[in-house]
């Protein structure tokens, strides 16, 4: 299932890009879609394990390996910018996803 497998959504341009669990190492695991990523946050959501980092893109909270109020890095290295409007928002969202997560 998309979720369990996917790192983040990212959007360039007009179109959708979801990248695997190694963006390096697999270069051709990218999903394009034909969404606004509003569309695809309706979906893939904090429900999900997603958080939106910023207007252009959302991560999956299960492949993050380090997370400041201004940044996250990923399992494969990837890192990207929390945004001024949405850091709160992402320490939030983020401090619940690993609260349960250890919770048991």
């Amino acid at each position: 299932m998309f979720v369990n497998w996917r790192c983040a959504v990212e959007k360039n341009r007009s179109k959708i890009f979801a990248y695997g669990k190694s963006k390096k190492c697999f270069p051709d695991e990218v999903l394009r879609v034909d969404m606004n990523l509003n569309s695809v946050w309706k979906i893939f959501n904090e429900s999900c394990g997603f958080v939106r980092a910023h207007n252009s893109y959302m991560i999956n909270m299960a492949y993050i390996i380090f997370a400041s109020p201004h940044s996250v890095r990923l399992i494969d290295g990837t890192e990207f910018t929390v945004s001024r409007s949405r850091s709160k928002e992402f320490q939030q969202a983020f401090a619940k996803y690993m609260a349960a997560k250890y919770r048991g």
